[in-house]
């Protein structure tokens, strides 16, 4: 057993993908993971930048084990669990201001993601990091939105507003007592590897209300749900933070609404959007890594969706480190046509000053062409200080 191994990417997800408590397979999956010498600094610190800490300390009292985490770990992860609980109500209280807001001036709006998740796969645990607050509108009320808001005097950070052009929303840090509270108001939703938007009407005529205490709100489907949470990581692949918490959030999707998920009419809207690859290719990667199981029906649609299968007994460029660039190349195979697959490419290599600001929240002085040029040559300094050192273990 080689003591203190850095963990890869994929057993991250292993660590925190949920599964069942009578999952035998994966409980025992888990728990030789614990086992296997890894060290435990470098997996503290990759769950806390990757904000899985949560979901890691359930899947230990799912499978019994949590008594395998060194004490120091648990007392840290409870602590920061506390901490996320305040965020999380800091946004709640913001989010009940916009509704009223919106409510007030007859704004229609459907709350996504993060938000979403909250009253609906989370409502009994309550412990995944809020990052922000996402809010869909008609689009002809989009520029009345902005104005009862008053974007432009926006107290707080208002962000360029060129850096969401291609996005098709528009976004603010507020300034609170305690926090910065990020907000993005959208008018169409990316279809994921940024070359088209999902019709409006398929996503308002497939919303349904939720009411959740005093609130009353309008959430996308579970189906277009699931179809926007596997389009956001699509979108979201540069982002180690965003992609792997998307994995998670994926499957706490399928097993929340279980028996009641219309998968016949997830596959007639994905084949209405024209988003069966992308879609397909994020769920076979799950089904592969058996994270999920689906019926009949989606099996048989994702066969084709496996490829790549060198690439799980073989490493790319030769070392574990980038085991999630396995997915990546998985990805990019399955989207459809020369212009979708370059899309992506681009949008890994290139994100969006927006998704960079993210990526370096300590950078106050903006944006420059400088990170573009910082992420790409570090990434090559990795690549080779990674097979120097393989060299040399060989040689030895």
């Amino acid at each position: 057993m080689v003591e203190n191994r850095r963990p890869t990417d994929t057993e991250l997800l292993l660590l925190s993908v949920p599964f069942e408590v009578t999952d035998r397979e994966r409980s025992d999956s888990f728990t030789e993971l614990l086992k296997s010498g890894l060290d435990w600094s470098c997996l503290e610190e990759k769950l806390i930048n990757c904000r899985l800490y949560g979901f890691f300390l359930r899947n230990a009292n799912n499978a019994n084990v949590s008594h395998l985490i060194p004490g120091h770990i648990r007392e840290h992860f409870s602590a920061l669990m506390k901490k996320d609980l305040v965020n999380n109500l800091l946004y709640l209280e913001e989010f009940k201001e916009l509704a009223g807001i919106f409510k007030k001036n007859s704004i229609d709006f459907i709350v996504l993601k993060g938000m979403a998740l909250y009253f609906t796969v989370y409502a009994t645990s309550r412990f995944r990091f809020m990052f922000d607050i996402d809010l869909l509108v008609r689009e002809t009320q989009y520029e009345e939105a902005k104005r009862v808001l008053g974007y432009k005097d926006q107290e707080g950070l208002p962000r360029a507003p060129q850096d969401f052009d291609v996005f098709q929303q528009f976004g603010y840090i507020k300034n609170t007592k305690l926090k910065q509270i990020q907000i993005d108001i959208h008018r169409a939703l990316i279809k994921g590897a940024r070359y088209g938007y999902f019709k409006q009407e398929n996503l308002w005529r497939d919303s349904m209300l939720l009411e959740a205490g005093t609130l009353t709100m309008r959430i996308l489907s579970p189906e277009t749900q699931l179809m926007h949470l596997c389009a956001n990581l699509v979108k979201n692949i540069h982002s180690k933070q965003s992609y792997l918490v998307s994995f998670c959030d994926i499957v706490e999707t399928i097993r929340f609404y279980d028996k009641d998920f219309k998968w016949e009419s997830f596959i007639k809207l994905l084949r209405e959007e024209r988003v069966e690859r992308e879609i397909y290719s994020v769920l076979s990667w799950l089904c592969k890594k058996r994270f999920i199981r689906l019926p009949a029906i989606m099996e048989e649609r994702l066969k084709p969706f496996f490829r790549w299968d060198i690439l799980e007994e073989r490493d790319i460029f030769g070392f574990k480190e980038y085991s999630d660039t396995k997915f990546r190349w998985h990805l990019i195979s399955n989207v459809p046509g020369l212009i979708g697959k370059a899309h992506l490419i681009y949008n890994y290599i290139f994100p969006s000053r927006q998704e960079l600001k993210a990526a370096y929240p300590n950078i106050h002085s903006g944006i420059t062409y400088f990170y573009y040029w910082y992420r790409i040559i570090r990434r090559i300094f990795r690549i080779i200080g990674f097979s120097i050192c393989k060299l040399f273990y060989v040689a030895r």
